[in-house]
């Protein structure tokens, strides 16, 4: 989940503002324009005793006015903006080695070329209401040049220095279609999104099961207590007044039923196309005897790691690979590969 103070620092930043740090728990803050209710906003930080020493010092926590501000404020731009992020040269990839594994197989690199990349960070709002109302930013990433998931460099991507201006210019990787991105996108929100829903389904549960047992209990006893004044009133009154107090307890009951029903929402609250350069190197995977097979993998400056490769035979993102050989030579496949060539047996074996 994002924290709210890290939503605030993202959103001055992503419209033009300023944000620096001026203490363990306070950062300094200028607007680029003026917020509604926020006018001389200065400083802002997360821990309530600071706010509280220093009136200077604005509070962002759950229900504080000035996350409510500024929720309400980027809900009503729908932004979607495209930025450079700086300081990533692609000619400096690490080991291979230190990444991959081939078994008894060594990899040597033919050559290296840089491309531009674009990482797709859409950002969701969803809205969680019951007997009480929760908000919460996620941030999909997805990469427009092979629809993977990327979540790690989705963080750093939001905190990565950024213009947006072109600066250098390299060969464009392809680009899969944003529709396709975006419903990729949606996909992944509702899986990461339902823990988050299965947990609160539970706790309201939990609550509506006690408080709807406290309720048939209070209304079953007053209907018992009207019962038993039978001697004092004529019985059709009292008929009446119990059929009356079944019918308010079943009310009651439905109000409640309502009240911890749990409604979820969810809309793109924004979108930030991040364009970086990531170096692509051709490996030569070979055994110490007999033939070898190529591999093609990307290393991102932005994390200082390679990208899981995608096995040849399979398609899977992964990191460990095996060299078969076999009728129409040898081929790498990764250790979930379905099967092989026809007699293919692993190199070195």
């Amino acid at each position: 989940m994002t924290r709210p103070l890290d939503f605030v620092l993202r959103w001055i930043q992503a419209t033009g503002g300023l944000v620096e740090r001026a203490g363990p728990d306070v950062h300094q803050v200028a607007l680029p324009a003026p917020l509604h209710g926020f006018e001389g906003l200065a400083a802002v930080t997360d821990e309530i005793e600071v706010a509280r020493e220093d009136p200077g010092v604005e509070l962002v926590a759950p229900g504080s006015p000035l996350l409510d501000a500024v929720a309400r404020e980027a809900l009503g731009q729908g932004r979607a903006a495209r930025v450079f992020l700086l300081g990533l040269p692609p000619n400096r990839p690490g080991d291979p080695a230190r990444a991959f594994r081939f078994g008894e197989a060594a990899a040597t690199v033919l050559h290296v070329r840089a491309a531009e990349h674009r990482l797709a960070v859409f950002t969701f709002h969803l809205l969680f209401e019951s007997d009480e109302k929760e908000e919460d930013l996620i941030p999909v990433g997805v990469d427009l040049s092979n629809a993977r998931i990327l979540r790690r460099a989705a963080e750093a991507a939001l905190q990565a220095p950024f213009t947006v201006e072109r600066m250098e210019a390299w060969p464009l990787s392809p680009l899969v279609p944003l529709d396709r991105a975006y419903a990729i996108a949606r996909g992944e929100l509702l899986h990461r999104a339902s823990a988050a829903v299965t947990s609160r389904q539970s706790g309201l549960e939990g609550l509506l099961r006690a408080e709807a047992a406290r309720t048939a209990t209070y209304y079953d006893d007053l209907c018992e207590e009207i019962a038993s004044a039978r001697g004092n009133r004529p019985p059709a009154e009292v008929e009446t007044r119990v059929l009356a107090t079944r019918r308010e307890r079943e009310r009651r009951l439905a109000d409640l039923a309502d009240k911890f029903r749990l409604r979820i929402a969810a809309s793109l609250a924004g979108l930030l196309v991040a364009v970086q350069p990531k170096a692509h190197l051709l490996l030569r995977v070979a055994p110490p005897r007999g033939p070898g097979a190529d591999l093609a993998v990307v290393w991102d400056p932005l994390l200082g790691a390679f990208e899981a490769a995608g096995c040849p035979g399979c398609g899977r993102p992964g990191f460990e690979f095996e060299l078969a050989s076999g009728r129409g030579g040898a081929r790498l496949r990764c250790p979930l590969c379905p099967g092989g060539p026809s007699g293919a047996t692993r190199s070195g074996r």
